[in-house]
């Protein structure tokens, strides 16, 4: 099938876009905040400066809210107004004239549009693949247009909009009275607006299904995890690994996990091809590095809980960007080798 994808001038003017990922680095620790108090009020008594210091610390709260809610909604109007709202063709798709993109409007089917997007992806992947087996595909971008920052930009807008309106009204009702219902209710969150405080709550079952997944997969090769796919993968392997890359309920089918699964797979191959050709691992910057493992169940989530337990940096400064990088760079050559599926996946070894 010869595929053609086409791109408007539009996909190179970012105008407004922001960062889709949570900026950390806007938070500081109880203890960075507590010596700024003591060094500003230095005969102030010792409930005085908790006070001082649990006020700050919600104002922090907000502000890091207030920049999260902030970042979907710019990047929400801007991709409708930019992308969206221009009908531009993502992928020409010809299904007459022995499968050769004809211009006919029949044959221009798939729009890039918010509610197209997983269709797109999935005709992405194919693109990618196709390309790959074939031996042509290249790093330039005369194949594929999309950017990887507009392409992570879509997906993250996509989950984390529905959630704003409930989160703006919870914050503007009760503001830093939200905390405690949020830590209760974590999902209530978009993803720009997870905390290093309330990881553990929100990744919870990450974590937990990480431990599993690594017993489980104890005294096996990384080769053999690898080329499991979602029908050759365990049924129990199958549910820990969508429960660390946060893909169904628990009250998910077998048979919905392996849709789902084998979707984030496409995604990925989407998103390992646009990562390279855009530069690769070392054009990302700390919170994107840290984004994309998370992504891809890279993350020691055991690891970085225990250090914010017993650290009093935050999690901006903790975060080890050299051991991401060459865990992130060993997993992006691997993935794609031959035989090698959603195995790979949650694996670094």
């Amino acid at each position: 099938m010869k595929t053609s994808i086409t791109r408007p001038a539009i996909f190179g003017q970012r105008r407004t876009i922001v960062s889709s990922v949570p900026q950390i680095q806007l938070l500081k620790t109880k203890k960075t905040i507590t010596d700024l108090v003591l060094k500003e009020k230095p005969s102030s008594s010792s409930i005085g400066v908790k006070s001082v210091v649990l006020f700050r610390l919600a104002k922090n709260y907000i502000q890091f809210f207030k920049a999260g809610m902030g970042n979907i909604w710019t990047n929400y109007r801007d991709l409708n107004k930019r992308v969206y709202g221009q009908n531009w063709y993502l992928v020409v798709n010809g299904l007459a004239a022995n499968d050769l993109a004809t211009g006919d409007t029949k044959d221009q089917k798939l729009y890039l549009k918010s509610s197209k997007l997983p269709e797109a992806v999935e005709e992405l992947a194919t693109v990618v693949t196709c390309l790959k087996n074939s031996g042509s595909l290249d790093l330039s971008r005369e194949q594929i247009k999309l950017s990887r920052a507009d392409f992570q930009t879509m997906l993250r807008t996509r989950k984390d909009f529905p959630k704003l309106p409930l989160f703006a009204f919870l914050f503007a009702l009760l503001e830093e009275f939200c905390l405690p219902l949020y830590f209760i209710f974590p999902r209530l969150m978009p993803s720009t607006c997870v905390f290093p405080a309330f990881m553990k709550t929100y990744y919870g079952k990450s974590m937990k299904a990480q431990e599993k997944l690594q017993e489980l997969r104890q005294g096996r090769t990384y080769e053999e995890i690898a080329l499991q796919n979602p029908y050759t993968m365990p049924q129990e392997e199958l549910k820990l690994l969508c429960q660390l890359l946060g893909l169904g309920t628990p009250f998910s089918s077998v048979d919905t996990h392996r849709d789902l699964l084998s979707r984030k797979y496409r995604e990925l191959v989407v998103d390992t091809h646009l990562l390279i050709r855009d530069g690769g691992v070392d054009k990302l910057d700390r919170l994107e590095l840290f984004s994309t493992c998370v992504d891809r169940g890279l993350v020691d989530w055991k690891q970085v809980v225990d250090q914010l337990g017993h650290n009093e940096k935050s999690l901006y400064d903790l975060l080890n960007e050299d051991k991401l990088r060459a865990r992130l760079s060993l997993h992006i050559e691997r993935f794609g080798s031959p035989g090698y599926n959603v195995g790979v996946l949650g694996a670094y070894m």
